[in-house]
């Protein structure tokens, strides 16, 4: 290494590493610069320009940083250095620069963070953030990181991860985090890395390396990061990278937020953990989905990390889900198992391979059954309901929601998927409609569930039914909230809708003013039929279950097309029953479902979010 001259220097534009370069004396690979320029990689999004001399036998640095906690942790990382002697360092502590040129993503900036606040004896927080190192090119080798912070990161999409329950006495913890793209590809089991979170410290990032897709048709390189803790999801990061043309190497690298991170993803330590996470996230493309699953006893497919692409074809989802669902409503009793078994079967041969190939490996080494969670941002297609049509004997496979205690959960609204449900009181309304449409067996429902549990009716009209989850919330915790009656799908630019006594309420009227869901998480069951409609309503799921959980609230469980009125209280029935006395949210349904699919269709139709591990506390075993 030469004695003079600036060694490296790096200057930080938009989020995007703009320049990085040896300009004398380069180290080689494996030399220990190396070690110390990841280190500092991991503070990128904080680092504006950064230059590094080796003079006199002493390293010197000089730059602007965003904060005085980068600025010591840049100072630890260059003394680490072997060569570095006494370290010299003019870095200057300043507020992001703001250019005469306005870029497109700034009305989403959100402001500089405070100081990172100091962790608690038993919880800590942390943001995340993903970090380029190079430049996204096609065809090229693209090196990022994935760390979560003390503060916000400015640039990536993301609810900050608290893990409670810690010990009291914790110093140090890991949390797996493994990266799902389409634009890049990895080696073996190279998406896959550990963050070292540090009490009252910066966390030790994860690194990345993979090959940008030279064939890719999409304009960015678009990243998800999804984080488990001890098996447990617990939350994903994203951040969309402009990939630059080799030809165009002035082009623009911003990432462009889909939406601020406002949330916390609460993650309990303790809390059990299903066998098979699987993420169905969009892609860059549009109609295109990631299907991403975790199953860490899954040895043989590599179950750790597997992902792989579906295409529903240039009408979406939603086209893809009313063909295959159109019939269902009509299907006369005791004769529908058989058209609803081919609607499983073709949702099955739509799945990636990889998704097949580690269900089949976690049956192989765990046996049937076990639970499955789905978190996803595509809203309309019953991925609960599809069945295997493969091997010898296809007539021994089921659909996996008859199979396996299986919940879904919309990943944009992450934040608030509890794993308990305090005790308390079950609140019920079942309105009376004029005319003679009020449903006979809905009041039956209300009945069992008031003689069975004390459930408190709260009124059926539209100005009751508002202000109880407002204005007048009830003093006592409400672990279910409870309707029964008739239900409308958001169409004709109408929102989905519950019809009470006078009137509808819509999802319009969830509102920040709505504070049961946060005061008490509250699981919402929408036993809502749909009448004179013979219409799939794959709108009325989606709507409330995600304005419900933006809101905070537990889960839900609803139809997604018009039940059979007597069927429908059965099944509603079953499941409170069986939530009550200490199922998970995911078996309380299974148990339920199975019990009822002979009679109708109805069974069928049922889709619950909520976490699939999740217990009533009282229940708690």
């Amino acid at each position: 290494m030469g004695d003079r001259g600036t060694i490296w220097l790096w200057r930080f534009d938009q989020g995007i590493v703009t320049e990085r370069r040896f300009l004398r004396g380069q180290p080689q690979p494996g030399d220990n610069w190396r070690k110390v320029a990841e280190s500092i990689y991991s503070y990128a999004g904080d680092i504006y320009q950064l230059s590094v001399r080796f003079r006199d036998g002493r390293l010197a640095a000089r730059g602007q940083v965003e904060s005085e906690n980068v600025r010591e942790s840049i100072l630890n990382i260059l003394g680490s250095y072997e060569f570095a002697g006494e370290v010299r360092t003019v870095i200057e502590v300043t507020a992001r620069f703001k250019s005469a040129t306005t870029h497109r993503h700034e009305a989403t900036q959100r402001p500089p963070s405070d100081a990172p606040a100091t962790d608690l004896s038993n919880s800590v927080e942390r943001f995340p953030a993903i970090t380029a190192f190079d430049v996204p090119k096609p065809g090229e080798v693209f090196r990022f990181s994935v760390n979560l912070l003390r503060s916000k990161h400015q640039w990536t999409i993301g609810d900050s991860v608290v893990i409670r329950d810690l010990d009291s006495d914790w110093s140090d913890l890991d949390l797996a985090v493994e990266i799902v793209s389409q634009e890049l590809t990895f080696e073996a089991g190279a998406n896959v890395g550990t963050i070292k979170i540090i009490r009252n410290a910066d966390s030790v990032a994860a690194s990345f390396e993979a090959r940008v897709s030279s064939d890719t048709a999409s304009q960015s390189v678009l990243i998800d990061a999804v984080f488990h803790y001890n098996g447990r999801y617990s939350g994903r990061a994203r951040r969309d990278f402009e990939l630059v043309n080799v030809s165009a190497p002035g082009a623009s690298t911003s990432g462009v937020p889909h939406r601020a991170p406002d949330g916390v993803i609460d993650v309990d330590r303790k809390a059990d953990s299903p066998e098979l996470l699987l993420a169905i996230l969009s892609a860059s493309q549009p109609n295109r989905y990631i299907f991403y699953c975790t199953a860490p006893k899954a040895r043989k497919a590599g179950g750790k990390g597997a992902s792989g692409i579906v295409d529903l074809g240039l009408d979406g989802g939603q086209k893809f889900a009313q063909s295959l669902l159109v019939e269902c409503p009509t299907l006369p009793p005791k004769c529908h198992e058989s058209a609803l078994r081919g609607i499983g079967e073709r949702i099955w041969q739509s799945v990636p391979s990889v998704f097949k190939d580690v269900y089949w490996d976690l049956r192989e080494e765990i046996g049937p059954n076990f639970p499955i969670q789905i978190v996803t941002d595509e809203p309309y297609v019953p991925w609960e309901m599809m069945r295997p049509d493969e091997g010898d004997n296809p007539d021994e496979h089921d659909h996996l929601f008859m199979s396996h205690p299986i919940s879904r959960w919309c990943i944009d609204f992450e934040r608030g998927m509890p794993n308990t449900f305090g005790h308390g009181i079950i609140a019920t309304c079942v309105p009376e409609y004029r005319s003679g449409a009020t449903l006979p067996a809905a009041r039956e429902e209300e009945a069992f569930l008031v003689s069975s549990y004390g459930a408190k009716k709260f009124g059926n009209t539209c100005g009751e039914f508002k202000s109880f989850w407002t204005t007048k919330l009830p003093e006592d915790h409400v672990t279910l909230l409870h309707f029964a009656g008739h239900g409308y799908p958001a169409m004709d630019g109408q929102p989905a809708r519950i019809r009470l006594s006078d009137g509808d309420v819509s999802t319009n009227d969830i509102h920040s003013g709505v504070t049961l869901g946060k005061r008490d998480t509250t699981f919402v069951i929408l036993n809502a039929c749909d009448v004179g409609s013979s219409d799939v309503k794959l709108g009325l799921v989606d709507n409330w279950a995600s304005k419900l959980t933006e809101r905070r609230f537990g889960g839900l469980l609803a139809p997604i097309w018009k039940v059979q009125d007597e069927t429908a209280s059965m099944v509603v029935r079953d499941y409170v029953t069986n939530l009550m006395d200490g199922d998970t949210v995911g078996n309380a349904m299974l148990i339920a479902r199975v019990a009822g699919r002979r009679a109708s269709a109805t069974p069928f139709a049922y889709i619950c979010y909520g976490d699939v591990m999740a217990r009533v506390a009282q229940a708690v075993k």
